[in-house]
């Protein structure tokens, strides 16, 4: 069992920290690692991974002007915290301070039947805790995370439109160190032993600082407060953010419990499934993480990243900041979120409009018909392929024969991919 002691709340040196120690068993760290290394994408997981000795104690850390948003009375941010964990391994979870009475319902009844089941293979686990259903005091601010990603963006300016009804209308804009600065080419290096978990810390440290310069100023020029958090959270998963981002994320947002009323985390906009695992992305579940005091959306999920990025295309503030980089704190133009973007722009038209936000497209330029290859190759698994395609097709936007003559070598490039790959 997971056990979670009271939170408490320290101030210091201009920052306010929220605190409690979390009692994880061995066996779940050895559980942890087996599950994860036994995906794919994380083969050699075991390798890297640090485990926490005795008590782990986590913390949210934000500016003490803030003080007053953090939730200490009861323990929300630190059962989501841990929920993902505990779900892969089996664990319950038990917590020494009192749950909303609404969050600790959507968990026990709705969220860990969703993912632990029969189907799923996942021991089904219970959350041990005191109910409370009284509101919190809140300041009652409507917050969204500021990646300046085109669905944070999208949320973003949504919610800042003159026609948004005032109690749902935007007026803060939040940025977490939870998990997404620790990419991907940077654990592979922790793997192969060409980098330290702590060099990996120290890195995706340094990124947020700079990331939280753009957020605040993208808050400045739309006049919304910008509210900072960072945590430690990273050094319980180390890795897995893809699968659990949006409970990292939101559990920074409950961390603040008192400073908001509504939260709008952005969605992807891919077609509405229902996830029923723990090895996706289920960032569409967070609705189940309300509480009596915030209630949690999700922004902009009925449109594509077409339709997203052809409405950011009418505003200033989009086109300076925006920012979907897998791996740079600027646009590099070579991973594959900036070539999907600079495709989609260039389909729309709107490449040119957008340039102040990448540095450069030369690598994108070169790969000229191989492009369109790209679409043609992913789109029966893959929606954002899938999108373009259709507008392509809708457009009258022709895709070059050449290309279309490459993409039936699919088959013949698998197996050689393949091959290498033993």
């Amino acid at each position: 069992m997971i056990v979670i002691e009271e939170p408490h709340l320290q101030v210091k040196d201009g920052k306010a920290r929220l605190m409690a120690k979390i009692r994880i068993p061995e066996a779940a760290y050895d559980v942890w690692v087996g599950r994860i290394g036994g995906m794919e994408r994380y083969a050699g997981y075991e390798k890297m991974y640090q485990r926490g000795s005795g008590e782990f104690e986590l913390w949210y850390e934000t500016d003490a002007e803030f003080v007053h948003g953090m939730c200490c009375e009861r323990s929300d941010a630190f059962v989501l915290a841990v929920i993902y964990f505990a779900m892969i391994t089996g664990e319950d979870v038990k917590s020494l301070a009192p749950l909303s009475n609404e969050f600790a319902h959507s968990l026990n009844t709705y969220l860990i039947p969703l993912h632990c089941n029969e189907r799923t293979g996942y021991r089904t686990i219970r959350v041990l805790a005191e109910t409370e259903h009284a509101l919190l005091d809140t300041v009652g601010e409507n917050g969204t995370g500021i990646s300046c990603g085109v669905d944070s963006l999208d949320t973003v300016l949504r919610y800042c439109e003159k026609d948004m009804d005032p109690e749902h209308r935007l007026t803060c804009l939040c940025l977490s160190n939870t998990g997404a600065f620790y990419n991907m080419p940077d654990m592979k290096k922790c793997i192969a032993g060409t980098m330290t978990v702590r060099e990996w810390d120290e890195k995706a440290e340094a990124q947020f600082e700079a990331e939280c310069v753009r957020g605040k100023r993208v808050a400045d020029e739309l006049g919304l407060s910008f509210v900072p958090v960072n945590s430690n959270i990273s050094s319980l998963y180390q890795g897995a953010f893809l699968q659990s981002h949006a409970y990292r994320n939101c559990s920074a947002v409950l961390a603040l419990e008192k400073l908001f009323g509504h939260y709008y985390y952005a969605s992807a906009g891919e077609s509405e499934k229902l996830w029923t695992g723990l090895e996706n992305d289920a960032s569409d579940n967070v609705w189940l993480f309300s509480t009596e005091t915030v209630r949690f959306y999700m922004g902009s999920r009925e449109r594509t990243r077409i339709e997203k990025l052809e409405f950011l295309s009418g505003y200033e503030v989009a086109k300076k900041y925006l920012h979907v980089c897998s791996n740079e704190s600027y646009n590099c133009g070579k991973c594959g979120k900036c070539f999907r973007t600079l495709l989609i722009l260039e389909l729309i038209g709107k490449l040119d409009q957008f340039a102040p936000a990448f540095e450069t497209t030369e690598f994108y330029e070169r790969k000229k018909w191989k492009k369109f290859v790209w679409i043609l190759d992913k789109r029966p698994d893959d929606q954002f392929a899938a999108d373009m395609y259709a507008y392509m097709k809708k457009n009258n936007l022709q895709i070059p024969p050449i290309a279309w003559l490459y993409h039936y070598t699919l088959p013949v490039r698998r197996l050689i991919k393949k091959v290498i790959k033993k």
